[in-house]
């Protein structure tokens, strides 16, 4: 592929060329393949689909998606790098958006931002007890991917954090009660619990956080087709 500077280069001319009407050339966008983490991931890409249709390419970009599973940092590594991936969608943070063309757009409406707290059924009453975020930082810890940008945000508001380097070791870890909850997007969470039935895990019913959330990291290519989509 080609150096990253050349094309951020080709990228704002081709935005410069669209403003006036010039035909752009057709690419080939590298995205991630999606799992049965992200049920949504289709929805997003039929989004960006119809955002490139918009383009006055004179043939369609050529979709191809990588077929390697990668964790988030590895991904942003590649977008910053130009080591094959072009496009990723996440949520975002200071760091995530350090060497990344970013377009803010909420595009699960920030359901994802939403959480609640999958734990232990025996836990509840424990949690029913919570009156402050206080008594949170108190008596509970909670359960985090190492790399999702929301772990550094807890932190930072003083809650106890354990981390994993892979999602689905949370849930072995929860039951044998390294920590006391998963925090999950009200969009996920009952279908994740049910992907898990293997551990004994309710949703807990009084805390619900709000995070800000979901946005896309793109080339500048694809804002301007984007906007005209």
């Amino acid at each position: 592929m080609r150096n990253y500077l050349h094309k951020l280069s080709l990228l704002i001319l081709c935005s410069t060329l669209l403003g006036v009407h010039v035909r752009a050339q057709a690419e080939d966008i590298y995205i991630p393949r999606s799992n049965d983490r992200e049920p949504w991931a289709p929805y997003i890409v039929e989004l960006l689909q119809a955002a490139l249709a918009k383009s006055p390419a004179t043939t369609p970009d050529r979709l191809h998606w990588l077929e390697t599973h990668m964790t988030q940092d590895r991904a942003f590594t590649q977008l910053r790098n130009n080591q094959k991936l072009d496009v990723y969608w996440s949520m975002t943070s200071q760091t995530r958006e350090q060497g990344v063309i970013v377009i803010r757009i909420p595009l699960l409406k920030g359901l994802l931002g939403q959480r609640l707290l999958a734990i232990r059924p025996e836990t509840a009453s424990r949690f029913a007890q919570v009156r402050t975020l206080d008594d949170l930082r108190r008596d509970f810890r909670l359960g985090q991917g190492h790399d999702w940008p929301d772990t550094t945000i807890q932190q930072a508001a003083g809650l106890k954090t354990v981390t994993s380097s892979s999602y689905d070791t949370l849930y072995p870890m929860l039951q044998a009660r390294r920590f006391d909850a998963i925090p999950l997007g009200i969009n996920e969470i009952d279908d994740e619990l049910r992907k898990h039935s293997d551990v004994d895990l309710i949703v807990e019913k009084i805390w619900h956080w709000y995070i800000r959330h979901l946005c896309f990291s793109l080339l500048r290519r694809i804002r301007r087709r984007w906007q005209h989509a």
